[in-house]
Parts: structure tokens; sequence; C-alpha cells
């Protein structure tokens, strides 16, 4: 017995040495969390700039607040602020002149008269439209006209036409549509690119349907020379047709879209006349002839008023 009690004596002095290791070490875990939080705390705030950040991850007050800017200066969350109306877009329209001769077989003062003589031109199987005093009052005539082709040869060879028919004073007149340079501000830069297009497209159909009338012309007026040019008048029509499609106009422009939307009706009246005479009859052709006098006659009075 005393022989054991003297060999359970190294392990106490053993298990005594091990707790106290432990309690060193605990106790410099205790220590070293104090003194690494103070670190760690330290180094933020001589990193971070004056004001701090705040607690929503953006920047305080003048900066910047999720999603956007803060009231003092910037939109509010995902866009821009409830209740205030987007900054204007604006487009520009530019149109060039183009230059038609006329055949002219009457000018009269009162329209009545030259009413009645374009009704006896289109009792001839002739085209036949009149033409409105210019609206600035420099000229009061109300012209009474045949055909309108770009070119002068065009021109000579209806107005034979016309002639043989019976208007021997008939004569030849050069005229020219108005240019266009127009910038127009909505808030709707949806509805402008559409205002725009509407215009050029036009303009460009305008061109096209005189080129095909001019063949057609100096090819003895006949119809087959118009199929060369279907193609052309369908696609410029197309453009005419979809560019206002599905659009409102703002409230400051809706004066001038009904002016648009009826002008629209005009060049595609033009273009479906077209396509009847390229298929048709000397009775087709001074239909279209005069649609086409009507759509041009419009669209050179728009040109010439919006500024």
């Amino acid at each position: 017995m005393h022989r054991s009690g003297r060999k359970r004596e190294p392990a106490r002095r053993s298990l005594g040495v091990v707790m106290f290791l432990v309690a060193l070490g605990l106790a410099g875990l205790v220590v070293g969390a104090f003194f690494g939080n103070y670190i760690i705390r330290s180094l933020i705030e001589a990193t971070s700039p004056p004001g701090g950040t705040s607690s929503g991850g953006g920047t305080t007050p003048g900066g910047t607040t999720p999603g956007g800017t803060t009231p003092g200066g910037g939109t509010t969350p995902g866009g821009t602020t409830p209740g205030v109306t987007p900054p204007p877009s604006s487009v520009q329209v530019l149109l060039q002149p183009y230059t038609f001769f006329a055949v002219q077989v009457g000018a009269f003062s009162e329209a009545s008269m030259a009413q009645q003589v374009a009704r006896q031109a289109s009792e001839l199987g002739l085209p036949s439209h009149v033409g409105e005093p210019e609206p600035d009052g420099s000229d009061r005539l109300w012209r009474v006209r045949c055909a309108i082709l770009p070119s002068r040869e065009g021109a000579e060879a209806v107005l034979k036409i016309a002639r043989t028919a019976g208007y021997t004073d008939a004569f030849l007149a050069q005229f020219q549509t108005r240019a266009m340079d127009l910038t127009v501000q909505a808030s709707s830069a949806q509805y402008l690119t559409g205002f725009r297009d509407a215009l050029q497209g036009m303009s460009e159909l305008m061109r096209n349907e005189a080129q095909a009338w001019d063949a057609h012309a100096r090819g003895g007026l006949d119809s087959r020379v118009l199929g060369g040019y279907l193609t052309a008048v369908g696609a410029s029509a197309a453009k005419v047709r979809q560019a206002l499609t599905g659009l409102t106009p703002p409230t400051d422009l809706r004066e001038r879209h009904d002016v648009l939307t009826g002008l629209v009706n005009m060049a595609d009246a033009s273009a479906v006349e077209f396509a009847n005479a390229a298929q048709g009859t000397q009775a087709q052709y001074a239909r279209a002839m005069s649609e086409y006098m009507r759509f041009v006659a419009a669209f050179s009075r728009v040109c010439a008023s919006w500024r």
C-alpha cells in the first residue's frame, strides 16, 4: 500500500500543470479577443471617410441611397421622381424642295369657275385638280391643272393631249414644293420618331410617284410602265401608314397630329389609285393623277406653313 501511494503523486502534479496551462490559455484568448476587436475598430475608423456610412449600404445624406440618389438632388429608387414630367425630346425634319412642271388649262379669280372647268376636263377623260391660292395672299388665282410631272419632256407629252382635247390655250407652269426645316419638341420620343418618319415617308412617296408618272407620260401613257414602280411606291406608302400606327400624340401636338393624319390618308389614297392605274385603263389613270395632284398640293402647303 505504501508503494502505491508514492506512484500517484506524480500524476497529481501533472494534472495541476495541465489545469494551469488551460487557465492561462483561456486568459490569453480573452485578452486577445479584447485587443483584436479594439484594433479592428481602430482600422475601420481610420479608413472611413468623414461622416461614415449609413446602415443601408449607401452613403450618408447628400450621397446616394439604395437604388438611386437621395431626395436632396436625384431620382427616387428605381427611376424618376413621381409627378415630375420627363424633359422634352426633339426631332428635326429636313425636307428638300421638289420641282414640277404643271399642265395648266386655266386660272380663275373665282373658285366656282375653276371647279366648273375641272369637271369639264374630267368628263373628257383628263386628270384635273384645282390649285388653291397661296396662303400668304401673294396669289389669288385658282388654277386648273391636268398633270404635274418632274420633267419638261413628260409635261409636254401631256400638254399635247390636253390641247388635242380642246384646251388649245393650255400651257406649262413650273412650280416648286416648299422646303421644310422643322424642329419639334414633345415629352414622347417615340411619338416624335413617328411624326418625323411620316413626313419623310410622304416626301419619299411623292418623289417615287413623280418618277413613275413621268416615265408613264414619256412612254405614251402606257399603264405597263407604272408596273415597274409598284414596289418602290408600295414600300414608301407602307412607311407612311406605319409611322403613326398605335401612337398617341402629346396634347401640344394634337393639332399638328390631326393635319398629319389627313395627309397620311391622302398619301394612302394616292398610292392605292396608283396601283389601280398600273393595272387599268385611261379612266383609272385620270383618277390616280388627280389624287396625286391633290396629295402634292396639300403636302406642299404643310411644308410651307410649318416652321
